[in-house]
């Protein structure tokens, strides 16, 4: 008896002693990235609903912001006569990109909104780079470009936007541009819900659709005052039944994450539960689909509405680029074929993009540092694509 009690012991210490080393070394080939601790390229849960950098932006007082500031309808927006910290940006008086001189007033020009996210916007360019400024120097005084693009946008927030500015400018077309992350901004209320190190910790409005049917929710949006304490508190929101990110799993904090080993396959398991949701909502079918498609037909229906001739662009990533290379299916296949069914006037530019790669050329040749946005050479094949589509309407 003795000697099964001594065994028993022995290889008990020995599993203990070895779990003990095991979580060391765990610990040992631990990284710290930003302020996520990474094991084997995988960033561990739990993740801060509120990171310190987020806190500060609530926290300063929006007279205090130089481009980008709070809006109780729009989530965020642009200052008018705002200009970033780094001079890369700066607006006009309503609050659209625009360069360092205005082009002048031409009578009679025909107006053209743009309205969309960052890659509309044009980050990381300056402004004779970005693809708006480039469309109006192909166009010439004839046309005045409008750039309502806003870093960060939905293609939510980008219609109600063009809404607003549509009876102000009157323009003759308008182009709604969006990227494939907008179909999941398009279901997401808090920002950081969808992309943890967002630089944007404000809510969104989010349009829910109802029996065919789009209702606003989130507008007004949560003060800026009393975001903090709504995302600390995310479940009992009734917000909550509207963010198809929200992941209260990442947030967790079991004391199992104790031990690396059992920290690292839970946030394994999270991660890829993620991906499948995420990837459920933007296939075939999914919400994020259905939604989107349901925001372009009101955005094509609110344009013609003010006498404007509408398109949607279907702007590729740097990683989506190399679908359309192998001859997979664009991303935008199932959002494509909604928007041609409802007659919504609509251009994809990958296959624009890459027909302009040359031979052995990889896609990110066309990307800011290979995986950002759109860059100077990206922009004027844009430029051109809409350039070519407006003298089509004349």
């Amino acid at each position: 008896m003795k000697s099964w009690r001594g065994l028993f012991l022995r290889v008990l210490f020995a599993l203990i002693f070895g779990a003990v080393l095991l979580d060391l070394g765990l610990r040992v080939l631990s990284r710290t990235e930003g302020e996520h601790l990474t094991l084997f390229g995988l960033k561990l849960l739990p993740f801060e609903r509120l990171t310190v950098a987020h806190a500060a932006v609530l926290e300063r007082a929006p007279a205090a912001a130089d481009y980008i500031v709070p809006d109780a309808h729009l989530g965020w927006t642009i200052r008018p006569n705002g200009r970033s910290t780094d001079g890369l940006f700066q607006s006009d008086a309503r609050g659209l990109r625009c360069g360092a001189a205005a082009p002048p007033e031409t009578l009679g020009a025909a107006a053209l909104l743009l309205s969309g996210d960052s890659f509309t916007h044009g980050d990381e360019l300056p402004w004779e780079s970005t693809w708006s400024a480039q469309l109006q120097q192909q166009l010439g005084v004839a046309h005045r470009v409008h750039n309502a693009g806003v870093p960060g946008y939905g293609t939510d927030q980008a219609l109600l936007r063009a809404e607003a500015l549509l009876p102000e400018l009157r323009p003759k077309q308008v182009v709604m541009a969006l990227c494939r992350d907008d179909l999941l901004r398009n279901v997401n209320i808090v920002r950081a819900f969808y992309l943890h190190w967002t630089d944007f910790p404000w809510t969104k409005p989010r349009f829910v659709l109802r029996d065919g049917v789009l209702d606003l929710v989130n507008q007004p949006t949560v003060p800026v005052a009393e975001v903090a304490a709504v995302v600390r508190g995310f479940e009992a929101s009734p917000l909550a039944a509207f963010d198809d990110c929200f992941r209260p799993g990442f947030y967790a904090e079991p004391w199992t994450d104790s031990f690396r080993l059992l920290r690292f396959l839970r946030s394994r398991r999270e991660h890829r539960e993620r991906h499948e949701h995420l990837l459920h909502l933007v296939s075939e079918g999914g919400e994020a689909v259905q939604t989107t498609a349901a925001i372009l037909e009101r955005f094509a229906h609110s344009a013609r509405a003010q006498g404007a001739q509408p398109l949607v662009l279907l702007l590729p990533q740097a990683d989506d680029l190399p679908r359309y290379k192998s001859g997979t299916a664009s991303v935008f296949a199932p959002l494509l074929r909604l928007l041609q069914a409802a007659q919504v006037p609509c251009r994809d530019l990958g296959p624009t993009l890459l027909a302009s790669l040359q031979p052995g050329e990889e896609c990110s040749a066309l990307f800011v540092n290979g995986s950002g946005h759109p860059n100077e050479r990206a922009a004027a094949l844009i430029a051109a694509s809409v350039a070519a589509w407006v003298r089509e309407q004349h």
